[in-house]
């Protein structure tokens, strides 16, 4: 802060360093719009300043520290609370896909390029011979984005109690999820895990940006 001494003689480290009793007492009127007019200012400037480490601080977190839990999106699945999230180059992941994309009938790198090709394509569309195996797969992509599930950590659940929640899944209605139920909640998972993505993306993006670094 510069101390070059201002117009009415007080440099401005002094007008600072000033509380608003002692400025309303010691100062001329025009003395104290200055200090007013100068705390406003500086005030502004912290503020400016703790919004940006407040977001260099997420853009860290997410580069260097974040672990699946701090990335995970908060879905309901039919009443039941679930954190998921799911890496899109796991191959888990990419396998599963694939397999459900050939029981769909589409490939899904061209889905991928052309999300578009497959607006009209519904599980009405399905074989009945290939229903069961689509129900274990959208069963599999679920639980393999299911971070916590009701609170629990899916890595801590009992292999019966990922056993049951599969089950769940696959069976069909009313005493499960069925093919359809399975499919909505698969994407119920998608677009919350996308956008999740997207704005931690977005967060990173106005972290680099040089207008928003100036000068600390």
């Amino acid at each position: 802060m510069s101390t070059e001494s201002n117009t009415e003689g007080r440099t401005l480290t002094e007008l600072r360093q000033m509380s608003e009793a002692e400025a309303r007492t010691t100062l001329t009127m025009a003395e104290y719009r200055k200090w007013e007019a100068l705390n406003d200012k500086l005030d502004e400037h912290e503020q400016a300043l703790e919004r940006w480490d407040e977001t260099r601080e997420d853009a860290t977190d997410i580069m260097l520290r974040a672990d699946v839990g701090d990335l995970s999106e908060s879905v309901e699945l039919f009443g039941n609370p679930v954190e998921a999230y799911y890496a899109p180059d796991d191959p888990r992941l990419r396998d599963l896909s694939d397999r459900l994309g050939d029981a769909f009938g589409v490939d899904m790198d061209e889905v991928a390029e052309n999300p578009e090709s497959v607006e009209d394509v519904t599980t009405d569309d399905l074989d009945d011979d290939v229903i069961g195996d689509v129900k274990d797969i959208l069963a599999d992509l679920i639980t393999v984005a299911v971070v916590e599930w009701d609170g629990t950590e899916w890595d801590n659940l009992s292999d019966e109690a990922q056993d049951a929640i599969h089950d769940l899944i696959t069976a069909d209605p009313p005493n499960g999820w069925g093919v359809a139920g399975a499919m909505d909640a698969w994407v119920e998972i998608a677009v919350a895990v996308e956008e999740n993505r997207d704005e931690r993306l977005e967060r990173i993006q106005k972290f680099r940006e040089p207008e928003r670094r100036g000068n600390r």
